[in-house]
Parts: structure tokens; sequence; C-alpha cells
């Protein structure tokens, strides 16, 4: 029986259906887009890239890391074959780290906060749909339901995905979006501070010394 990874590198084999999606569901990725651009990423890994989605919203010189090779090759650039509970790089490799949606494609979490921690010098901003928000519990119903990626997604409670954070980053910005049901309308929206939307990103520096990765 294959192993999560391996089964997450046989999803993610198809950059052209992945992006489809994100075609399909404009506003919402335009959305997604502003709140990431909020935080001015710059000079970033981009852990779990898949095909280079918010690759134009984030500044400067940008690395990719992806399990898939097929994801990899939908763009040019710095790209490189890896799992994020286990990269490979050297400590504190990048001034800034960046997760869209790999939270939800990670069997181990503490393994991923913990190397995103060792790699980054400044600051990582993570984004995830937890699975208490409505986007979350659509999702992970669809995933019920045999839905092609959500079925192997992870979706946790946002406390849940917090705790480990902090064990390993000082917490300094909370932002939001996507504040509207999936039944309702999609609407273009500002990012909002604080966590109330189905779309969040947390961002801060890594914890130097003793206190990381301590509970």
């Amino acid at each position: 029986m294959p192993d999560y990874a391996e089964e997450i590198r046989e999803l993610f084999s198809n950059p052209g259906k992945y992006s489809d999606w994100y075609r399909r569901n404009e506003i919402l990725y335009q959305d997604e887009k502003a709140l990431v651009s909020s935080f001015n990423p710059r000079d970033c890994l981009d852990m779990g890239s898949g095909p280079g989605i918010f690759h134009e919203v984030l500044r400067g010189e940008t690395v990719s890391l992806d399990i898939s090779e097929h994801m990899l090759s939908a763009f040019e650039g710095d790209r490189v074959v890896g799992d994020v509970r286990q990269m490979p790089f050297r400590d504190k490799a990048f001034e800034c780290s960046f997760s869209a949606v790999t939270v939800c494609f990670v069997d181990d979490l503490d393994s991923f906060f913990r190397e995103a921690s060792r790699v980054t010098r400044k600051l990582t901003v993570i984004c995830f749909i937890p699975l208490d928000s409505s986007w979350g519990e659509h999702y992970a119903e669809l995933g019920k339901k045999g839905h092609h990626y959500y079925s192997k997604a992870i979706f946790r409670p946002k406390d849940e995905i917090m705790k480990v954070f902090t064990k390993y980053f000082k917490l300094e910005s909370t932002r939001s979006t996507l504040d509207f049901r999936p039944d309702e309308r999609p609407k273009v929206q500002e990012p909002m501070e604080g966590g109330t939307g189905s779309f969040i990103c947390v961002s801060g520096p890594p914890l130097i010394g003793p206190a990381a990765g301590l509970a």
C-alpha cells in the first residue's frame, strides 16, 4: 500500500487539471491572491508550489519545492522536487517561506512546520482552509463523495493547525478572506484582519533556540 506522500505525488500529476480549478473559480482565486499579496512575501521558498499558482504575487526571487515533478514542469524558474516534511535545503536558506494549501495535503503537520522553521530566516506565510469553516466543511463533504483532490485532503480545525504553527513560529499576523458561504454568490473582497474567513493566512518569524518545537 503506497504511503500518503506517494498518493499525493500521483494525485498531483496533471498541472493543467489543477490549474483549471482556479480558472473556473476566478473570484475565489482573486480573493486568495489579494490576501497572500497583503503580506508582501519576497524572496520566498514556495513549499508545495504546485504549478506556480501564486507566483504572480510572490515578489523577488522564488524557489519552488513540490513533491510532483509534473507540477514543476508547468513553469520556468528555480524548481526542486522534494518532500516538505524533509526539505533538501540547508538551515536558514531562505529569507521567506510560503505555502498556500499544502497544510491540507500533509499527513505530518509537525514535520512540515518544523522543516519550514528550519529553512526560514525571517518570515513564513502559511495559508490554509480549516475544517471548521464553511468552505472547509464544503470541501470535506465533496471529499467524502470521491472528489479527485478533496478525497485525499486532510482538513483540520483551525485550533489544531495553530497549535502546531506556534510551536515553531511566533505568530505576528492573521488575515483571511472568503467570508461568504459556498452556496452564496462569490464576491471580490479585501483581506480581513483575523481568522473569520475560510481561507486563512498566518505569518511570523521562526522561533530560535530551545523554545522552538516545545509544546
